[in-house]
């Protein structure tokens, strides 16, 4: 395979995830009112289980869980705890608020490194922070009130502190 043509296909899966990946949080908005948020987090998880399962079955590889404590504790902050508030958050809230709530992960993942696995942040890192702290105020606009967005946007950031938490633990 040519340079080129690895390139073009890495941008192409690339582009492809992007807009399934973007698409998935508005599939989630409109199947949510009709299946209910905990019912959907079931019914997803479920069916990427089994898929799994039957992919592991298919290439033969071992179904051994390794280390389950960790495992279950990591599994319950990203599948309860993420996709619970997720889903919740998409019941009242706009999917795009909601989104960009979740993805305050980087901000959890770097403050839980800190105090959970002792890595320092560098200089490159709280000023990372505060810029996009600025952002995230500036996109909240608490100084006009939240209103209806508070619930919402609380349980976005939550998601991503779950999110963090399963990553930093894994």
């Amino acid at each position: 395979m040519s340079r080129s043509s690895f390139d073009r296909a890495g941008l192409s899966l690339m582009l492809a995830t992007v807009f399934v990946w973007a698409g998935s949080w508005i599939a989630m908005k409109l199947v949510v009112p009709y299946i209910g948020p905990y019912n959907f987090v079931v019914v997803r998880y479920l069916s990427g289980a089994l898929v799994l399962f039957v992919g592991a079955i298919l290439t033969a590889r071992p179904l051994a869980m390794p280390a389950w404590r960790l495992t279950v504790m990591v599994g319950l902050l990203q599948t309860a705890g993420f996709q619970g508030c997720v889903q919740t958050a998409l019941v009242t809230g706009g999917v795009g608020k909601v989104a960009l709530m979740a993805y305050t992960m980087p901000f959890w993942v770097i403050l839980l490194a800190w105090l959970i696995l002792k890595e320092r942040p560098s200089r490159l890192h709280w000023a990372g922070i505060a810029l996009a702290a600025c952002g995230l105020v500036c996109f909240a606009q608490p100084w006009n009130g939240m209103g209806s967005d508070f619930l919402p946007m609380a349980l976005g950031v939550g998601s991503g502190f779950c999110w963090g938490m399963g990553t930093v633990l894994s």
